[in-house]
């Protein structure tokens, strides 16, 4: 038995998530320091991870970019998962290039999305997405990597 989760529903709830927003404000706080201090090199770096910021939101959100970063802060309840569920090993299911005939697998992308506590319109939002196809990242960039 497999589990697997859709990476996009993963990266939806943790960007509308209480954990994302204090990113956010952290972010935020720390450019107005920045700014006060008068060191433009700091203010520089913070204005480019905002747009560095959306980019990497449309791509793990829309698209099937890796979702490491988002994984780290549920690393801890991941086992628990994989036990509640009966799996061995958990996937994004944009990652299984072959399947044997014997292999089971498990969406575990409910549990996983539940760690970051969505409001009912993050949820909306993740149920509509997963009906979609993901986007070509080439269309998410603008260029080929």
């Amino acid at each position: 038995r497999v589990g697997t989760f859709d990476s996009r529903a993963l990266a939806m709830a943790y960007f509308g998530s209480e954990a994302f927003n204090r990113r956010l404000n952290d972010l935020r706080a720390e450019l107005e320091d920045a700014k006060a201090a008068g060191d433009e090199q700091r203010v520089k770096e913070l204005e480019a991870e905002g747009p560095a910021l959306q980019e990497l939101m449309h791509k793990q959100g829309f698209g099937t970019w890796p979702v490491h970063d988002i994984l780290d802060k549920i690393r801890d309840e991941i086992p628990e998962i994989a036990k509640q569920t009966g799996v061995e090993v958990i996937v994004s299911k944009w990652d299984i290039v072959y399947q044997g005939p014997g292999v089971e697998f498990v969406d575990v992308t409910d549990l996983m999305v539940r760690l970051f506590d969505p409001n009912e319109e993050t949820l909306d939002t993740i149920t509509d997405i997963q009906k979609l196809d993901p986007v070509p990242l080439v269309e998410l960039t603008g260029h080929q990597d």
